[in-house]
């Protein structure tokens, strides 16, 4: 048996952003819930690459993709990602420029 998808990528979700009680004492936010998935990354090697538009609207090149298992959670456009082989070795870590989700897996432009 192939295993196809032997990355995992890992991000952390929006938490709550920190707000006042009643009495005007600061009350701390809370950290966004931690999340996997199970992926495949492939790294560009020379050639033409697409251009995206980043969060601080920058034209930016594509250095990668990243194909994630169908029935896996996605994480939204422009989180920061970290990409890891089986080894625990970081591949990648950086911003994601578009998530398209199709009917066999998600494809992740970063």
């Amino acid at each position: 048996m192939v295993i196809q998808y032997l990355h995992v990528m890992a991000w952390t979700g929006e938490g709550s952003p920190p707000t006042e009680d009643e009495n005007g004492f600061p009350v701390p936010g809370s950290p966004g819930e931690s999340y996997t998935a199970a992926c495949r990354y492939e790294n560009f090697r020379g050639g033409s690459t697409k251009s995206w538009q980043n969060k601080k609207n920058e034209t930016v090149l594509q250095r990668g993709t990243v194909f994630v298992k169908k029935g896996e959670i996605l994480p939204k456009k422009f989180e920061t990602v970290t990409v890891t082989d089986p080894d625990g070795v970081v591949v990648f870590e950086g911003e994601l420029l578009n998530v398209y989700k199709g009917q066999l897996n998600a494809t992740i432009a970063v």
